[in-house]
């Protein structure tokens, strides 16, 4: 609180005043509630009092928050404690981070001796274009131990926009937790507080084998055997191998001296493979690091042709007696693998842990768009470009062994990925890739053939239940692309039929990349494959709205008829009219209801005698249900009616914050109340911008009550990467809560303004549907 003891009559004092206030360097904190980020700054009380009296004439309370319009920090008086965050809104606004970034180095996570503290100033951003930027902060870089509050290190620093490192000593530091701060000394101002993060220390374990440094999954070692490097695989097909096959462009790279890695030199994945047969004996924990961030290994003749990416990974643990280890090439010269450990284990152990990260005890539920797995690399969604059914099988594996129990399989958008016999489908790609760019041709290629060529949902269905995961058949509702990348993925109904178009309110013509519910054709071109692929028995199906709302806006006959019925024209209505607008946004979602009822009665139809009812899902955004209905999506009636089995809620954020900021808890009581499963969404293109994040946000829908946890694009998990082991948290809430409470990881990721919102949709932040409003962007 700050007093000020005024020498002068106010009137006399200068009208304007200048606080140096230093309350920007500390970053702000995050909530992670149901799934609701909500943030806290600073704050701090002004008051204004006259020497000799004790009570204040007047007190004004300030909090440190985003201005909305403009996204740049602000103080502003009578904000709430908190307020839910908005998240990076492209391309060039988003919310600032703190002047001071702090953190540790990531080898701590793998050797918590290796503890380097790294700190920098945060860099420009555009918004900040006009203002001239700092270019040092100094200040102390201080340690202090939270039990009994000893001080380990006090050094002066001066921090500047180049990342700089100091290492902490700190193999003779007692077990707990530690406080890392800097202490920025800025001139004109007494304020100390900075940026903080916190060092946890704990008990050696050298008997266990980490899966990955980033999740807590351990195995036992066998000190019985000895581990087992391949760093030099010139020497390993040498010693355990016939040569390398003739006639392909197999050859090694030495990287350093001493070392030489297998690789590829043309890049060419149908090449034979390189197989090894070290011998060994008993169970093993195989890690991995690949040459130019792409490899294949398989382990045993039967075994999964594992696709690997990036850093070095665990790949799996198994027993290896007498085993194979078999080299595939990947689509990319020069890649293959750099070094290969075998770290000896007990079999109990594997036992134990795969069968914990396997079945968690709350559902998890992967959402594959899994034809993104065979986009040639170095696209970074790519499994490495091996075009074999075998990829599919590693696609269902790698689901499987991360704890997913089911997969909303993709099947179409516009277009379709299996072979239908209905008149109006177009399989991928719906034009030749060769009328296209080159770079689109090159990019779809591993797609196309995978569509074209191995019927993957037939696939699927015959070796999902092997797997123990049950595959259902998910379509999206609303994209159809138009004329992007040269026509690929817009089918030739859509292109054939404008006049069935979508029309944003006020619009002179239709959209031409999306369709009005309005018209019972459109409903049933829906309807109709996802009929046809629940004749082949999958395990349910998933009508996925998300993709992209709204679903129904202002179709001008749509329009006209409403306002025949009613004398109300919605073109002049919006939510500042109710309840004429109410009844507007409910008469319209029956349209896109009546897909739901038509697909109801259709399955019950063509279900034979006997046969078990097929589940019919639902995606939506969690904007809150009035949204919903806003943007076509009439919940209640679904579940009143029956119409649905589950209701998956993803945060798709398309309203600028308008609306419910993504709350479950009413979807929860929708689900309990008339009975149906509810997951909680998480987007695995977004899981990268923090982990932390990722694991509050998951956290907070546990705790919310949701019945399982959904992940998008989980297929890039099915590749060999450290991150994917952070999966089956999600589906253990103790576990979880207990890592994010004693693990590292936090202080290497910070959770910053920037990366809050991660595990939102990746489609969200890019428009601003408003229930206000008569222009285009009104629903």
């Amino acid at each position: 609180i700050f007093a000020f003891g005024l020498a002068q009559p106010i009137s006399e004092l200068a009208s304007t005043a200048t606080l140096e206030l230093g309350l920007f360097a500390a970053p702000v904190q995050f909530d992670f509630e149901a799934g609701v980020v909500y943030r806290r700054g600073c704050e701090f009380a002004l008051e204004v009092r006259a020497k000799d009296r004790e009570q204040p004439l007047e007190v004004i309370r300030f909090r440190q928050t985003i201005d909305a319009t403009n996204q740049k920090e602000v103080l502003a008086p009578s904000e709430p404690g908190r307020v839910p965050h908005f998240g990076w809104r492209p391309p060039n606004s988003r919310p600032l981070d703190p002047p001071i970034l702090l953190r540790l180095a990531p080898e701590v996570l793998s050797n918590q001796d290796d503890v380097r503290v790294c700190f920098q100033l945060r860099p420009t951003t555009n918004l900040e274009a006009s203002s001239k930027p700092l270019d040092a902060i100094p200040g102390q870089l201080r340690v202090i131990g939270l039990r009994g509050g000893k001080v380990y290190l006090e050094t002066p620093i001066t921090v500047r926009p180049r990342l700089e490192q100091v290492t902490l000593a700190v193999s003779g530091w007692p077990t707990g937790s530690y406080r890392i701060e800097v202490i920025p000394e800025v001139p004109g101002t007494t304020d100390r507080d900075g940026p903080y993060i916190t060092y946890r220390r704990s008990d050696p374990t050298p008997s266990t084998v980490a899966l990955s440094p980033v999740a807590p999954w351990t195995f036992d070692r066998d000190p019985a055997r000895s581990e087992l490097t391949i760093d030099n695989f010139e020497q390993a097909v040498a010693r355990w191998s016939t040569g390398l096959p003739k006639d392909t462009s197999w050859t090694f790279h030495e990287a350093q001296p001493g070392r030489k890695s297998l690789v590829n030199a043309k890049g060419d994945w149908r090449e034979a493979p390189v197989v090894l047969r070290p011998g060994l004996k008993g169970s093993y924990a195989v890690f991995a690091e690949t040459e130019k961030g792409f490899g294949y290994v398989q382990l045993g003749k039967n075994g999964i042709i594992r696709a690997m990416r990036e850093e070095p990974a665990f790949v799996e643990a198994a027993d290896l007696t007498d085993a194979e280890i078999t080299f595939h090439p990947v689509a990319l010269a020069g890649a293959g693998l750099r070094r290969l450990r075998f770290v000896p284990v007990t079999a109990s152990s594997v036992e134990t842990t795969l069968r914990a990260v396997a079945r968690p005890p709350l559902s998890l539920r992967g959402i594959a768009d899994w034809a993104v797995y065979f986009f040639p690399p170095p696209w970074h969604a790519s499994g490495g470009g091996r075009l074999e059914p075998d990829q599919l099988a590693a696609i269902l594996k790698g689901h499987a062994e991360i704890g997913f129990t089911s997969i909303d399989w993709s099947i179409g958008r516009s277009w379709v990925e299996y072979e239908s016999r209905l008149p109006n489908t177009s399989r991928f790609p719906v034009v030749p890739l060769a009328s296209t760019t080159p770079e689109t041709e090159r990019s779809y290629s591993g797609r196309a053939h995978m569509i074209n060529s191995l019927d993957p949902y037939s696939f699927v269905l015959e070796h999902g239940r092997k797997e123990g995961v049950e595959i259902i058949a998910w379509l999206t509702m609303q994209n159809h692309y138009g004329d992007a990348y040269g026509g690929i993925f817009s089918s030739r109904w859509f292109n054939a039929h404008p006049d069935w178009h979508r029309w944003y309110k006020g619009a002179k013509r239709a959209n031409d990349k999306s369709v009005s519910y309005y018209f019972p054709e459109v409903r049933s071109e829906r309807v109709d494959i996802l009929c046809e692929v629940a004749e082949r028995s999958p395990d349910g199906v998933l009508v996925d709205w998300c993709r992209q709302t709204p679903i129904i806006l202002y179709d001008p006959k749509m329009v006209a008829e409403y306002r025949a019925k009613t004398g109300v024209d919605p073109l002049r209505i919006d939510a500042n009219h109710q309840p004429e607008y109410n009844h507007w946004i409910r008469w319209r979602a029956e349209f896109v209801t009546e897909v739901l009822r038509e697909l109801r009665q259709r399955l019950e139809r063509q279900t034979k005698p006997g046969a078990r009812r097929i589940p019919v899902s639902v995606r939506v955004p969690s904007k809150g249900i009035f949204y919903n209905l806003a943007q076509g999506l009439d919940l209640e009636t679904w579940c009143r009616e029956k119409l649905i089995d589950q209701i998956q809620v993803d945060p798709l954020e398309e309203s600028n914050w308008r609306g419910e900021p993504h709350d479950v808890r009413p979807y929860v009581e929708l689900g309990r109340k008339y009975q149906l499963p509810i997951f909680g969404g998480l987007n695995g293109n977004t899981l990268f911008w923090n982990h932390p994040a990722i694991l509050r946000r998951a956290l907070g829908l546990i705790d919310a009550g949701v019945d399982g946890i959904e992940m998008y694009e989980s297929s890039k998990f099915a590749y060999i990467s450290p991150e994917r082991w952070l999966i089956p948290l999600l589906g253990h809430r103790g576990r979880l809560r207990e890592f994010l409470e004693t693990s590292n990881l936090e202080a290497c990721h910070p959770i910053l303004s920037r990366n809050a919102c991660a595990g939102y949709d990746n489609h969200s932040f890019r428009t601003d549907w408003s229930i206000y409003g008569l222009g285009p962007s009104s629903l």
